[in-house]
């Protein structure tokens, strides 16, 4: 069968990248040993439901996942990941600047067994879920370069 750009199998989801600027560091999380892909580490978000805004979705995610409220910025880039070959739908992700607004982080060792702020340094040596490895190397590198603040990604597929 050949690999085309259907996007009739294609699921949207979202991801929340919040970064504490005076640490220089990045709120990311490993996935439970039970979930897909577990031990893999991701930006915290999820699936956007029928008739949701992909902001609507990431706030909602937010809160149910670690009991945070956040404000969601502008749309920093996507990523396209095929999961296919597992037996699952590829993935359109797209990635959000976003900031707590209300709440402490809450683990919920269904969904996460940790949750962690890293540095740039330490974002570069974690093994994440193919949709946001290249976004977060991507990431790095433009925090490295910026000192904190981020820029502009252009969408990556992977």
């Amino acid at each position: 069968m050949e690999r085309g750009n259907s996007k009739e199998n294609l699921i949207k989801v979202v991801a929340a990248v919040i970064i504490n600027d005076e640490r220089e560091e990045v709120l990311v999380a490993k996935r439970a040993k039970n979930a897909s892909y577990p031990g893999k580490w991701e930006f915290i978000g999820g699936k956007v439901r029928a008739g949701e805004s992909p902001e609507e979705a990431l706030r909602r995610e937010m809160k149910e996942e670690v009991d945070i409220r956040v404000h969601v910025g502008r749309l920093l880039g996507f990523a396209e990941a095929d999961y296919r070959n597992r037996g699952r739908a590829s993935h359109r992700i797209l990635f959000y600047s976003a900031s707590i607004s209300d709440g402490e982080i809450k683990l919920d060792e269904r969904i996460h067994q940790e949750i962690r702020w890293v540095t740039v340094t330490g974002l570069q040596a974690l093994d994440f879920v193919a949709g946001d490895k290249k976004f977060a190397k991507r990431l790095a590198v433009s925090l490295a370069g910026t000192r904190g603040s981020v820029v502009e990604h252009r969408p990556e597929r992977s």
